[in-house]
C-alpha cells in the first residue's frame, strides 16, 4: 500500500531505516516485514528494504522504532526528530 507520506515522517522514517539496516542483517528485516505486514521483497537488497521501510503506508514510523527497540537497538531522540 504506497500511500504520501508526510515530510517529518518520511524524515523519521528515514532515519530509522537506515539505523535499521545498518544493525540488522538483510534476511532479519525481510523475516520482520513478511511476518508483521505481509509484505515479501521482490530481489532483496538494502536499498530496496529502505525503499518499503520508508515509502510503504502500512508500516509506521512507530512500528519502526518498536522493531529496534524489541532488538536491542536504542532510539535517540537525534533518530526520532525529524526537524532537519
Amino acid at each position: 500500500m504506497r500511500l504520501k507520506v508526510g515530510i517529518r515522517e518520511r524524515r523519521r522514517r528515514e532515519r530509522l531505516a537506515s539505523l535499521l539496516i545498518s544493525r540488522k542483517p538483510l534476511d532479519e528485516i525481510l523475516e520482520w516485514l513478511w511476518e508483521d505486514f505481509g509484505i515479501r521483497v521482490s530481489k532483496p537488497s538494502a536499498e530496496r528494504v529502505r525503499r518499503i521501510l520508508v515509502e510503504d503506508a502500512s508500516i509506521r514510523d512507530r512500528d519502526l522504532a518498536s522493531y529496534l527497540v524489541s532488538e536491542g537497538i536504542p532510539v535517540s531522540d537525534d533518530d526520532w526528530d525529524a526537524r532537519d
